[in-house]
């Protein structure tokens, strides 16, 4: 997945894929991240993203719920 697709989804899309196991949330976490530095300059919107995170995230260990990526 690349930025152009990442930015047809929302929320739930991303979470459905997840589902799917077609991206893993340590993924869309990097796509989250190129997307706040290619666009927050202009908008100047996220004061933090705490990129030093995603490196340590653990695909197994999502919670529930819609925007998990798992069925409640």
């Amino acid at each position: 997945m690349d930025l152009a697709e990442y930015a047809q989804y929302d929320g739930l899309g991303l979470a459905q894929l997840v589902r799917k196991r077609k991206v893993t949330t340590k993924e869309l976490a990097r796509l989250f991240l190129a997307a706040v530095e290619k666009v927050n300059p202009k908008i100047n919107a996220v004061i933090e993203t705490y990129s030093e995170r995603v490196q340590t995230l653990d695909d197994s260990a999502v919670s529930n719920g819609p925007f998990a990526g798992r069925r409640s």
